[in-house]
């Protein structure tokens, strides 16, 4: 990881403490207020109510970041045109951002889905793991995907941090060409 991807990554993280622990010592003092028989509100002013908004945004994102996100398949269906390929019909599947984790997501629907579409080709481009620990899963989903003319892949910014650690090539034994 770079330093200012480190930077950035220790600065959202502190921003969300600080969110958090602001929003629990707000809530701890709004109980202890209530049991007191105080009737007082949780949202007193603009800054709680801000805080509030914050903290519902951040639960917000990391919820979709979690739960939705990673199960998501897209698939966007473009044709391209063109004189020099005129008597030629080439179906190109195009991967990327898989991010195997050791618990399979994504990865029996989306072998389904693409060889259902029965590709000429399939080119992943990369960001293949998430750990070094889904290798299997991730070279058992390439091995599984059917391709008439051949499976060609390269390294994503993730497959190169894991790469450095010493991993094994994420692609050698299941029929993908190219540095991966």
């Amino acid at each position: 990881m770079k330093l200012v991807e480190l930077v950035f990554f220790v600065l959202v993280l502190a921003g969300i403490t600080v969110v958090y622990v602001s929003e629990m010592r707000l809530f701890a003092a709004f109980l202890k207020n209530k049991s007191k028989g105080r009737c007082g509100t949780i949202l007193r002013t603009k800054r709680t109510a801000l805080l509030h908004i914050l903290a519902a945004c951040v639960t917000l994102v990391l919820g979709y970041m979690h739960f939705i996100e990673p199960y998501w398949l897209q698939v966007n269906k473009v044709s391209i045109r063109t004189e020099k390929l005129k008597k030629t019909d080439l179906r190109v599947v195009q991967i990327s951002d898989l991010h195997c984790e050791m618990k399979a997501r994504n990865e029996k629907r989306m072998i389904k889905l693409i060889n259902k579409l029965d590709p000429d080709v399939i080119i992943f481009s990369g960001d293949c793991l998430n750990s070094l620990d889904a290798l299997g899963l991730f070279k058992q989903t390439l091995k599984s995907l059917n391709a008439s003319i051949g499976k060609y892949a390269v390294k994503g910014d993730c497959g190169i941090h894991i790469r450095q650690r010493r991993s094994p090539d994420s692609t050698r034994h299941v029929g993908v060409h190219g540095k991966a």
